[in-house]
This record gives C-alpha cells, sequence and structure tokens, in this order.
C-alpha cells in the first residue's frame, strides 16, 4: 500500500514538473525545473569579483529570472552580462553592488523589473533598455543612473512619456540624460 501511494505521488510530481533543484556554477546558484524547462538565478556569492556571466541556460532549462535580492552586497561585481533574451530582475537584483558599472542584455531582449532593482550602485552610471523592456514602478530607485538609453522605437514614436513613467524617473535624482533611437519626443 505504502509503494503504491508513493508510485503516484511521484507520478504526480513529474507531471506537474515539481523537480526542482538547485545547482552552482562558480560564484552563482541557481535553481532549475526541468519539467518546465526553466531555471532562476537564485545567488551571488558575495565574494564574487569582476564580470559575471549568466548564461542563457543551466542543466538544460532557460534562465528567466534573477531572484530576489540575488547579488546583494556583491560588493566586487564590476559588470553582468545576461546571454538570455527574456530575463525579469526581480526586486533589490542588485541591491548595493555598490562596485556595478555595467549590466548588459542582447539588443533584442525582453526585459522586465521589479522595485528598486538598482538600489545602492554608485557606480552604475548607464542603462540601455533593450527592445522589449518593461520596467514595474521604481526599478532604478536609488541608484545613480545618470543616463537611460532606450532601443525601443516606441520611445521615438511619442510614447517616450509612457516609457519614462514605467520606470518611475521622477524617483531617480542623479538622471541627467535620456536617449532615444531617433531622438525622443
Amino acid at each position: 500500500m505504502k509503494r503504491c501511494i508513493l508510485t503516484v505521488v511521484l507520478a504526480f510530481g513529474c507531471m506537474l514538473g515539481a523537480w526542482a533543484a538547485t545547482y552552482k556554477s562558480g560564484k552563482l546558484t541557481y535553481t532549475y525545473d526541468v519539467g518546465f524547462k526553466e531555471a532562476s538565478l537564485l545567488r551571488c556569492d558575495t565574494s564574487a569579483s569582476g564580470a559575471v556571466s549568466v548564461p542563457a541556460s543551466v542543466k538544460g532549462c532557460r534562465v528567466l529570472q534573477v531572484s530576489d535580492r540575488a547579488f546583494k552586497n556583491c560588493k566586487k561585481v564590476t559588470a553582468v552580462k545576461f546571454a538570455s533574451k527574456d530575463i525579469t530582475l526581480n526586486t533589490g537584483a542588485f541591491e548595493n553592488c555598490t562596485s556595478l558599472e555595467k549590466v548588459s542584455l542582447p539588443i533584442d531582449a525582453y526585459l522586465q523589473t521589479g522595485v528598486s532593482v538598482f538600489s545602492g550602485c554608485k557606480r552604475l552610471k548607464s542603462f540601455t533598455l533593450p527592445y522589449g523592456a518593461f520596467c514595474y514602478g521604481d526599478c532604478f530607485a536609488g541608484s545613480s543612473i545618470e543616463k537611460l538609453t532606450f532601443l525601443n522605437p516606441r520611445a521615438s514614436e511619442g510614447k517616450v512619456e509612457e516609457i519614462l513613467t514605467q520606470v518611475a524617473v521622477d524617483k531617480v535624482y542623479s538622471l541627467k540624460k535620456v536617449v532615444c533611437p531617433r531622438g525622443c519626443v
């Protein structure tokens, strides 16, 4: 009887894709689910330094998000490069990464963000929002961003106010310049 119940539970878990596991690669730890073929960057070891690359996939699963505060207090990380064209940067993903100077995404990436993603990133002075960017609320609040570059043509078609509202630039006191593909309207 116990064996039968265990078999049913295991079969049901497989159908739901409930086999999440963790995987560590260098200073980065991921969670992944082979059933859904999705992965998340769970955390970066605070001893990480220099440039960090986040691959498009781990263990055959697409890396789709950076968990809340995944890079929190990684004070020696200077750059992060994402290979994925579909990524979500969750709340406080880079909180207090005081040496972070550059975050790179593919230009045709679809980016979503949580709030205060770059809070405390004192050296991050510019950021390029890829074509498919959507920032929730105050994603740049608490950052030192001085220049935002929009690759989305909507920014050149009179939609710049809508896009700027999405990134809540009113809370980015350091912002000095906004660049759009064909000039901002």
